[in-house]
């Protein structure tokens, strides 16, 4: 079974499921009603080891970007010392996110947005992982978009396909979309992650009873 953390769109946990596996979202977000979330709470309070250590084999996690973001410059961390109540918290949520990943002990994905996390030597203190660096704007995003995908099983995407707008790349910035626009993935690189863990996780099992 998959557990897809921060998967306030479901996308992930969905298109498991139309590929045949279980799955399940997690979020604190307030849920969408005609699609809601499995398990919709802060994942500080998410009793993890009431799953027995086997029933989770494959783990993606969107983790929060705000404070890791290169947009949010050196306000929440300088020389990756927190600066903020906000970055502290977000420092907690990074060590449950270890935790869980020590726990299941199966492969993950850690997906954020390139340039903060990379460096961010909180995270190095706790992760030492491969990382696939892609572009969304290969997938039919609005904008470029580099994202990292820190991962535990070397992963390699297959089949990335390439979007043009009217035959060139768009010129569009992110502080001109709404903020579900800019966390929303684009439907091919939902398909091409999933497929992707699918052909390539050696722990990864499709169904359990």
């Amino acid at each position: 079974m998959v557990l897809s953390l921060f998967d306030h769109s479901n996308k992930i946990r969905d298109e498991f499921h139309r590929k045949g596996f279980q799955a399940l979202s997690l979020d604190v977000a307030k849920p969408n009603k005609k699609n809601p979330q499995d398990l919709c709470m802060d994942i500080m309070l998410f009793n993890y080891k009431a799953f027995h250590q086997s029933h989770f084999t494959f783990l993606f996690i969107a983790l929060p970007c705000q404070v890791y973001s290169i947009a949010s410059g050196s306000y929440h961390f300088k020389n990756s010392r927190p600066q903020t109540k906000v970055a502290i918290k977000h420092i907690e949520i990074l060590i449950r996110v270890y935790q869980i990943t020590q726990y299941f002990k199966c492969d993950f994905i850690i997906e954020n947005p390139a340039g903060g996390l990379i460096n961010n030597k909180f995270f190095k203190s706790f992760f030492k992982l491969d990382i696939t660096r892609i572009t969304l704007k290969s997938f039919g995003y609005i904008t470029q978009k580099k994202t990292d995908l820190f991962n535990n099983f070397n992963l390699l995407l297959l089949n990335s396909p390439v979007h043009r707008v009217n035959g060139i790349y768009q010129k569009s910035k992110l502080d001109n979309l709404g903020y579900r626009a800019r966390v929303t993935y684009p439907a091919n690189f939902v398909e091409t992650i999933v497929d992707s863990i699918i052909n390539q996780s050696k722990t990864l099992v499709k169904w359990q009873n």
